[in-house]
């Protein structure tokens, strides 16, 4: 008999026990991956498609979540980052940027980014842990 366990649309994430992630986790490294998307687009380094992404972007990307979502530490070479960005970045970016790579419409884009990060502040989920990111460049 096979057992069937639903285990959402990212069942390669899991903690270092080897259980699932919570949806709310889940919920939440999406969000932080629209916020880290959205810096690259700040900085001029958003790619047309996510496997030609830079050698600097990848490195913000990967300083960004791995500090927050420490599970991400969990593989080889980050194999569970980069399929998560490969399959979620494309809806993203048809999303909210144009075919230059820069925002549809920056005014509602930029506010809306704001209300989500206010809202990610006030709202943190029981299982994660806020986490300051500083990045000099």
């Amino acid at each position: 008999m096979v057992l069937h366990i639903k285990q959402g649309t990212a069942p390669y994430l899991e903690e270092e026990d080897g259980t699932c992630i919570t949806n709310a986790t889940l919920k939440s490294i999406h969000c932080r991956c629209h916020a880290a998307w959205a810096e690259l687009v700040v900085k001029k380094l958003v790619p047309p498609t996510w496997v030609r992404l830079c050698t600097s972007g990848q490195t913000l990307m990967w300083s960004i979540m791995e500090m927050e979502f420490p599970l991400l530490w969990l593989d080889m070479d980050g194999w569970k980052l980069t399929l998560l960005c490969t399959t979620d970045y494309p809806n993203w970016q048809k999303c909210h940027l144009d075919q230059d790579g820069s925002w549809k419409n920056p005014d509602k884009t930029a506010t809306k980014h704001k209300a989500m990060d206010n809202n990610n502040n006030n709202s943190m989920h029981s299982d994660t842990k806020p986490v300051k990111v500083v990045l000099k460049g």
